[in-house]
Order: structure tokens, then C-alpha cells, then sequence
């Protein structure tokens, strides 16, 4: 059985074929790194508003009470275990 001789170099065809496939690879690949870092922020940004309204509910709390508030309308009401 006789060998089939390499080439020693890609058609232009499969040059373009394989560059393009990894220049699609690394796009992503930045792309993904853009959006974990806008996620790290984002995270960043919900932990701030968290402990912003963790120091309301306390102002809120030692205004009113242990109560409960309906977020619609504001309404307070006693919660049961303070009847």
C-alpha cells in the first residue's frame, strides 16, 4: 500500500476555513470575558443595594416596629406574634 504524500502546507481554502474558526473561538472567548466582568460589577451593585435597604428596614423597624409592610400600597400591619 503505497503513502499518501502530505503536503507540507493548507490550501488557501483551509487556511481561511481554520483561521476563521479560531478567530470566531477568540471573539467568544472575549465576549465571555466582557460579560463576567459586567457580572462581577452587576454583583457588586445588588450587595450595595442590599445593605442599603438591610439600613432602611432597620430605620423602618425602629419606627414602626416589628411589622409587616405590603409593598403595593404600603399598607403596615402587626404581625401576628405581636397581638
Amino acid at each position: 500500500m503505497a503513502k499518501k504524500k502530505v503536503e507540507n502546507k493548507l490550501t488557501d481554502e483551509q487556511l481561511e476555513k481554520l483561521q476563521s474558526y479560531v478567530n470566531s473561538a477568540n471573539r467568544i472567548q472575549l465576549t465571555i470575558g466582557g460579560l463576567e466582568a459586567q457580572k462581577h460589577e452587576w454583583l457588586h451593585k445588588l450587595i450595595a443595594v442590599r445593605e442599603n435597604m438591610d439600613v432602611f428596614q432597620k430605620e423602618l423597624e425602629s419606627q414602626y416596629g416589628d411589622v409587616q409592610i405590603d409593598l403595593q400600597t404600603g399598607v403596615i400591619t402587626e404581625n401576628a406574634s405581636n397581638s
